[in-house]
C-alpha cells in the first residue's frame, strides 16, 4: 500500500459542525462494516468530541474530511514527508512528522489514528498555517533527492493558498 498525505481547506470547528449535520449519512454508509450498533455509537461519540476510540474516530474524521472538504494539495507519498523531516529540525520537522502521525482534534497532541498508522488525520489552525508557510519559505532544499524542491514548492503553494484565505488545514494520511 502506498500511503499519501492530502491537505484540505477547513477548520476543526467546521469539521465537527459538518460531521454533526451529516452523521446519519456516515452511519448508514459504514454500518455494515462493523458489529451492529458499534459504528453508530462511535459516530455519535465523535460528534460530541469524544475521541476515546481513537482508531475508529480517526477513520470517521478522515472520511468526513475527504467527503465534506475541498482538497488543496497534490497527494504526496509519506516518503517525501519522512525524507524531509529526517534532514530538518525544529518546528519544520515537528509539523512534517505530524502530517504523517496525525494530530488529536481535542488535545492537539501529535499521534492520532490506528496503532499501525495506516490512517491518520489532523489539523492546523489558520495561525499555524501561516507559521508553517513562513518556515517553508525559509527552507532551502538540497539538490538531492531530485523531488525535494518540487515537494517543497508544492507545499509552499498549498499553504500560500490557505494562508491567503486565512484558512486552516485539515489533513489525512492513508
Amino acid at each position: 500500500m502506498s500511503f499519501r498525505v492530502l491537505h484540505y481547506e477547513g477548520t476543526k470547528e467546521l469539521l465537527f459542525e459538518r460531521l454533526g449535520s451529516n452523521a446519519n449519512e456516515l452511519k448508514e454508509e459504514y454500518k455494515n462494516d462493523y458489529e451492529e450498533g458499534y459504528f453508530e455509537g462511535v459516530v455519535d461519540a465523535v460528534v460530541k468530541k469524544d475521541l476515546s476510540d481513537e482508531e475508529t474516530a480517526a477513520f470517521i474524521l478522515a472520511k468526513a474530511i475527504g467527503t465534506y472538504f475541498h482538497s488543496t494539495s497534490e497527494d504526496w507519498k509519506i516518503k517525501a514527508y519522512d525524507d524531509l523531516a529526517a534532514k530538518t529540525s525544529g518546528k519544520l520537522k515537528e509539523i512534517l512528522e505530524m502530517f504523517v502521525n496525525g494530530r488529536n482534534f481535542i488535545t492537539g497532541s501529535v499521534g492520532f489514528g490506528d496503532e499501525m498508522k495506516e490512517m491518520t488525520c489532523g489539523y492546523l489552525d489558520p495561525d499555524e498555517v501561516k507559521e508553517f508557510l513562513n518556515i517553508l519559505k525559509d527552507y532551502h532544499p538540497d539538490k538531492e533527492p531530485e523531488y525535494e524542491q518540487e515537494f517543497v514548492d508544492s507545499l509552499t503553494e498549498t499553504f500560500t493558498t490557505l494562508s491567503d484565505k486565512n484558512a486552516g488545514d485539515l489533513f489525512t494520511m492513508y
